[in-house]
């Protein structure tokens, strides 16, 4: 990751460009580090994919590439959802969509993987919106959170049949890789 004003130092197909602003997500924070780091070890290849509260849209980029099929970027602050589709721009980003809007925006939307890295009121309050536009197989990525939330979170998404399949942690901040086992009865 660099800044656009940064030179180029690598040759690496995901490098990534943030024009930092106002927007958080310019992937030096534990949170979004390790969201990427999940996303490294998941298979995001062909899948639709949506990145809740995209910030910079840092992890829509990453989505897009490791091969995602498309992608949708949600943020209900207009400086986010504009400095979203400049690092679009700055990164040659040609499959995602930026939309300003919160969880209510998920109605009839369906996507294979959802990325949250948001905090943990947020990721509880939304959680049956995001259990409703995730099939089952699907992924959940959410971070925000700290090391003493975890029990709270893994036992309010389990109630969705949402499984946790991997952790990580930094500096007291956790992230958590779910996958939708079968839908909420």
């Amino acid at each position: 990751m660099r800044a656009p004003f940064h030179p180029d130092a690598t040759e690496s197909d995901l490098e990534i460009i943030i024009q930092p602003k106002m927007a958080f997500g310019t992937g030096h924070h534990a949170t979004t580090a390790m969201m990427m780091e999940l996303m490294l070890e998941a298979n995001i290849a062909d899948k639709r994919v949506l990145d809740m509260g995209c910030g910079s849209g840092i992890l829509a980029i990453l989505a897009s590439k490791l091969g995602c099929s498309s992608a949708t970027a949600i943020d209900n602050d207009p400086n986010c959802v504009l400095n979203s589709i400049e690092n679009l721009e700055n990164n040659k980003i040609r499959n995602v969509e930026v939309l300003q809007g919160d969880a209510s925006s998920l109605i009839d939307l369906k996507f294979e993987v959802i990325l949250a890295n948001i905090n943990r009121n947020i990721l509880l309050d939304d959680i049956a919106s995001y259990n409703n536009a995730l099939p089952d197989g699907g992924q959940l990525l959410v971070s925000g959170f700290l090391t003493e939330d975890v029990e709270l979170i893994t036992q309010s998404f389990g109630k969705y049949g949402l499984k946790l399949s991997s952790m990580k942690q930094n500096q007291n901040w956790v992230a958590i890789h779910f996958f939708k086992t079968h839908s909420a009865k």
